[in-house]
């Protein structure tokens, strides 16, 4: 499903328009280092695939697989950091925005979601769960374990004045 983000009258359309592909994946199959829809995604693969879906190009590739199962989140953080725009806080997270997150606060991040909705404390995101073996949409409700968030937007975006 390819979408030209240029064409896009707000940015609010785009971001809506997101949040509705990065659904279009619920379901895929979840598959460690997967970055296709057809063959199955992991989290780090859902957030490659889905900006793909819109023409971002990510220099992240295939061949770049060096993560593990349990994978050290400072490379997914450092990846991110070289491909998107990174948010001072996420809470300035909105739809369509990537956070990351981890399981426990005395641990390094090692997951990725699309967000969905954001509510007071924590936010819905679409995301490749390994336990669900699928692409899933969940609310993340502790706070304290969403580390860092990113916009495939920010400092990209040229809305059409159409």
């Amino acid at each position: 499903m390819a979408h030209d983000w240029t064409t896009y009258k707000s940015e609010a359309d785009l971001r809506a328009a997101l949040v509705a592909n990065a659904r279009t994946y619920l379901g895929t199959r979840y598959r460690h280092q997967g970055h296709e829809r057809a063959g199955g995604v992991d989290c780090l693969g859902l957030v490659i695939a889905s900006g793909r879906d819109f023409g971002f190009d990510f220099t992240i590739t295939d061949d770049d697989k060096n993560y593990s199962m349990n994978p050290d989140g400072y490379y997914f953080v450092e990846r991110l950091r070289a491909e998107m725009f990174e948010l001072e806080n996420w809470r300035e997270a909105q739809p369509g925005d990537v956070v990351v997150m981890r399981w426990h606060v005395a641990r390094p991040p090692q997951h990725v979601g699309i967000v969905t909705r954001l509510e007071t404390d924590n936010c819905v995101c679409v995301h490749s769960s390994r336990v669900e073996r699928q692409v899933v949409e969940t609310r993340w409700d502790r706070e304290d374990l969403i580390t860092n968030a990113f916009s495939f937007i920010e400092g990209r975006v040229a809305i059409s004045p159409n």
